[in-house]
């Protein structure tokens, strides 16, 4: 690794790493081909971009149901730390709501680092941070207890675009976690 990158912050290294595909991705949820340019008439803002991240931690927190699955665009992916494998924006969205928006179940936040936000198209934004979260009374219908998950050192890395009516949507979300505790069972 050059000295240049093992300088540069960690979340700039990976922001780097990401920019190529990310135009690529950009150009593919456009529906437009490579060569052609992309033209758009409004620009995301990163106060945009860090509201939209707050935003959907606070939607998992307040229960509001249906406001997950509006955050996502049709053909949005996302890695979750709990599912085995990639999976739509939108059914992710509808698991999430039918695990933690049960009536005793509570959800929280922490960020642990700020949301950094760059761009490699006006219309395209990618936010990256660090997080904590804290899941208490979660159900396991199939065994009939309950239990409590958390993440202690996650990562998230969302990419936003602009929808056809300038409304900022995630196009795919990345959540991973470093060190996660066990699941606890709650007596």
């Amino acid at each position: 690794m050059p000295a240049w990158e093992r300088a540069a912050p960690p979340t700039a290294r990976y922001l780097g790493n990401v920019a190529n595909w990310l135009k690529c991705i950009t150009l593919l949820a456009l529906k437009r081909p490579v060569d052609t340019e992309v033209r758009v008439t409004t620009k995301i803002t990163v106060e945009q971009v860090q509201a939209a991240v707050r935003r959907y931690f606070a939607s998992m927190a307040d229960k509001k149901p249906g406001e997950l699955v509006k955050m996502y665009s049709y053909e949005a992916t996302t890695f979750n730390p709990f599912s085995p494998r990639p999976e739509l924006g939108q059914v992710a969205a509808a698991r999430l709501e039918r695990e933690y928006f049960k009536p005793l179940t509570r959800f929280h936040t922490e960020f642990t680092s700020p949301i950094e936000v760059q761009f490699p198209a006006d219309n395209v934004a990618v936010a990256v941070h660090t997080y904590r979260s804290y899941a208490k009374n979660l159900e396991d219908p199939i065994r009939g207890k309950r239990y409590n998950r958390s993440v202690l050192d996650g990562r998230g890395t969302h990419v936003f675009v602009l929808d056809s009516e300038g409304k900022l949507i995630l196009a795919h979300q990345h959540l991973s976690d470093i060190c996660r505790t066990p699941l606890e069972a709650v007596p």
